[in-house]
């Protein structure tokens, strides 16, 4: 199984790429989701102690534009939630998929006997369409139950992505009467933006700034 990307979300469950683009200059005070795993400090809050991103230096000197963007895909792979996060499905959904395999192959093996013995005259033809009903309703009940695992295994990859995005987003808003941002672009594979001047990046900051955060709330 690939590895979840950030900026894949359509292509896993929720659309073409996480892209990080927020109006933050309209930065009134906007209700954060308490996460599930962590502390009882907001997102929207400030974390005492935590790294404070130094995003004036990040831009290198660069022409001061209220502008600046996110490599996702670098995000993806340096944000400790959603790696540690995203580690938790690998190989989940092969491992359903394999649970479910001797069943289903069982029931075929089922259904080529029942087709041989009425071929040899061994079975009549209503003994062996009544089996084959009766096979064929075992088959979309492991079916039915499978896709259900399965579901849920994908919206477990939603809930994780959407989360991971409100925690970029409260991170990112936190700091824009600070640093003065207009717009933060995600930048990567399904983005639309074409190209992007590599002063204006500030992944390296928002990455330890975010990992700061995360190892404080989980001490």
């Amino acid at each position: 199984m690939k590895k979840l990307q950030l900026t894949h979300i359509i292509n896993i469950v929720l659309g073409i790429g996480l892209i990080v683009m927020y109006v933050l200059h309209f930065t009134s005070k906007s209700n954060t989701t308490k996460p599930s795993d962590e502390s009882t400090i907001a997102e929207g809050e400030k974390v005492e102690g935590a790294y404070k991103p130094n995003f004036a230096v990040a831009l290198n000197g660069a022409a001061k534009l209220p502008i600046a963007y996110i490599d996702m895909e670098k995000l993806s792979d340096g944000y400790k939630y959603f790696k540690n996060e995203n580690q938790k499905f690998a190989g989940k959904e092969q491992e359903i998929i394999s649970r479910y395999a001797p069943q289903e192959q069982a029931l075929q093996a089922q259904l080529e006997k029942n087709a041989m013995l009425f071929q040899s005259g061994k079975k009549s033809e209503a003994a062996a369409r009544l089996e084959e009903e009766q096979l064929a309703q075992k088959a979309q009940q492991i079916q039915m139950q499978k896709q259900q695992e399965v579901e849920a295994f994908y919206k477990a990859q939603e809930n994780v992505l959407k989360d991971a995005k409100e925690k970029i987003t409260a991170y990112l808003k936190k700091y824009s009467k600070e640093f003065k941002y207009s717009y933060v672009l995600g930048v990567g594979e399904g983005s639309s933006v074409l190209y992007s001047n590599d002063s204006l990046n500030i992944t390296d900051e928002v990455i330890k700034g975010l990992n700061s955060e995360y190892d404080l709330r989980n001490k």
